[in-house]
């Protein structure tokens, strides 16, 4: 049980850190363990964060599918997880393409009617609340569960953890937009934004960028609205790249949060501005990625949508020679790498030597 414990710790806390495919292969361990075990809070608790990994990676059917026969079995065995399968759920489901908005809000209701669900567990459906008040369509009002949530937070601070306090900041800026109200909006997507890059948060950051964008372009403000969507896609790379399964860092961008930041760019920022961004934001993927290859992959992305390259790779030289090896590369073949590295040999060398050199 302690190896068990150890896998959906560690499953919960890659998929905090922005690595939901690490954290999906190691809760999918824990699972098949688990079920060798026979312990079914053991097999509930990885299945809460198989979900959570399935739904911040862009799959919320495939979570929303394996969660719905979790909450079968946690209420048939009156399992202590209960509530949790329940947010989880109900997350999956905000997050479909067709949410079922009287499923979700029956979710939500069970879990703040019981009298004996955790502050955490009450705070998270008010976030969930929140959110799906916020999603276009919705008539209900906004303000008394934010108001609920409010009261909480105060009575709990630290019951919360920093992705989903951003998480309900981003609602309120959604509402706060959707209710014409632009300069609060703006200002308080600014303020979930510091948040998001202190706490090292790129999708949050990203979301609160694309807000402030949407914000100042209905403000009449276009050219600082593309500046702030450029921004926020940069964010948005950087929160892709931790990613490694490609086919979840595709799914990941695909998510409804995102398609703003996706959509075409329209007159972006100048290159000369394109160049200080980059710099600006790879100095803080410097100060804030202790992974080397991540963080070469970050900077390798950074560059090519700077220069706006499909392709391309970073070598790093041998200590003590002057030979240099492929290290991370983005779109490229094996024979391609091969043949690219030993054609661009003498190019490699002079920028080694600090010579600036386009080729």
């Amino acid at each position: 049980q302690q190896q068990i414990a150890l896998l959906t710790n560690m499953g919960s806390n890659l998929s905090k850190l922005g690595r939901m495919d690490k954290g999906l292969e190691v809760a999918r361990e824990a699972t098949v363990i688990t079920a060798n075990l026979g312990s079914r809070e053991w097999l509930i608790s990885s299945a809460i964060i198989e979900g959570d990994a399935l739904v911040l990676g862009g799959r919320p059917a495939e979570a929303a599918s394996m969660l719905a026969e979790a909450l079968e079995r946690a209420k048939a065995f009156e399992l202590k997880h209960l509530g949790y399968v329940k947010l989880t759920l109900a997350e999956a489901l905000i997050d479909a393409s067709e949410p079922d908005q009287a499923r979700i809000e029956g979710l939500l209701r069970e879990v703040l009617d019981d009298e004996s669900a955790e502050p955490k567990q009450r705070l998270a459906a008010l976030l969930l609340e929140q959110e799906r008040r916020s999603r276009p369509g919705c008539t209900e009002p906004f303000d008394p569960v934010r108001t609920q949530y409010d009261e909480l937070l105060k009575e709990h601070p630290d019951a919360l953890e920093p992705p989903y306090r951003a998480r309900a900041d981003l609602a309120l800026a959604r509402h706060l937009l959707d209710e014409k109200q632009h300069e609060s909006a703006e200002k308080q997507a600014r303020e979930t934004a510091a948040y998001a890059e202190e706490k090292s948060l790129p999708d949050l950051a990203a979301r609160a960028w694309g807000l402030i964008a949407e914000a100042q372009r209905e403000s009449g403000h276009a050219a600082d609205a593309d500046r702030s969507l450029e921004r926020g896609r940069r964010f948005l790379d950087e929160a892709a790249a931790r990613i490694e399964d490609r086919s979840m860092r595709r799914d990941f961008l695909d998510r409804r949060v995102y398609r703003a930041l996706r959509a075409p760019a329209r007159a972006g920022p100048s290159a000369g501005e394109e160049r200080l961004l980059a710099i600006y934001d790879m100095i803080r993927v410097l100060n804030s990625e202790a992974d080397p290859d991540a963080l070469l992959e970050s900077m390798q992305d950074m560059a090519l949508r700077v220069v706006r390259a499909e392709r391309g790779m970073v070598l790093l030289r041998e200590e003590g020679s002057d030979d240099y090896r492929v290290q991370v590369a983005r779109n490229l073949e094996q024979e391609t790498i091969v043949d690219a590295s030993e054609f661009s040999r003498n190019v490699v060398l002079k920028a080694g030597a600090g010579e600036p050199v386009l080729a």
